[in-house]
């Protein structure tokens, strides 16, 4: 792994490509899906009065803290997902859409 590392000192990382055992076996798309697993807190974040403002500030900190705890163990980078790429997730009470609509910059579009 230090070998590996040790090739990239002092140089531009946006040139480099990364071998393949240092990537998870997902892209960013299914990343991003997965975190709306947890879009509940922010709907019942945004049903909250206006004048309760600490309640929707420790929601919005609840749904940030979750994501944390889903990814705890994976150290490895997502791929990157190709231009026009598509991924559905579908859960019982959600559905979210997302696609690749620009490769560089990466620009993912998603409807929830």
């Amino acid at each position: 792994m230090w070998s590996i590392i040790g090739k990239f000192i002092k140089q531009d990382l946006t040139k480099i490509s990364l071998p393949l055992i240092l990537c998870e076996p997902l892209n960013i798309l299914q990343r991003c899906g997965e975190m709306m697993e947890d879009f509940k807190i922010l709907e019942n974040m945004m049903k909250t009065n206006d004048n309760e403002s600490a309640l929707r500030l420790a929601m919005c900190a609840v749904f940030e803290i979750a994501q944390f705890g889903r990814n705890k163990h994976r150290f490895k980078k997502p791929f990157n997902p190709i231009l026009g790429e598509t991924y559905e997730f579908v859960t019982n009470n959600s559905r979210f859409i997302a696609e690749q609509v620009s490769h560089h910059p990466p620009v993912t579009a998603f409807l929830l």
